[in-house]
């Protein structure tokens, strides 16, 4: 269990009902104490990422989650026609990639895992496929 401290002047933001929406989202159990902080409870990751989300909250962050379309469109990227898109990126950096629901699995050696890694995120803030594959060459020449 973890105490979540906050700050005097931003306790009304925090409603039940956004509490109840960040508890199913995050996976983990959030309670106001009689101080109005927070008590989050539930296994390391669950607990972690729901204090990461207050914390931005805190920090002025406005609460939304990503739309399921803007997903399907971001997996879309990764994925590529027929795969295409995720076989090049596992041939060019020497990783395995899985991708789920909204999540990417990438199995691999550390080196080559930082370089994949890197090529989904470029594709991830819009970059070209062709940019990315460059970069990708460019790095397994360098090997």
């Amino acid at each position: 269990m973890k105490l979540f401290l906050i700050p005097t002047g931003k306790k009304k933001p925090f409603s039940d009902s956004l509490l109840r929406d960040l508890s199913t989202k995050t996976g983990a159990k959030i309670s106001r104490n009689a101080e109005g902080d927070l008590q989050l409870e539930g296994e390391g990751g669950s607990e972690w990422f729901a204090e990461q989300v207050l914390t931005a909250l805190v920090l002025g962050f406005e609460y939304k989650w990503g739309k399921k379309n803007r997903i399907e469109q971001m997996k879309g990227r990764i994925i590529g026609t027929e795969g295409k898109a995720k076989a090049t990126l596992e041939y060019l950096s020497d990783c395995w990639m899985s991708i789920s629901d909204d999540k990417v699995a990438l199995l691999g050696r550390y080196e080559d895992l930082k370089t994949v890694k890197a090529g989904v995120l470029k594709l991830l803030e819009g970059k070209s496929h062709g940019t990315v594959y460059a970069f990708l060459e460019k790095k397994k020449a360098d090997k």
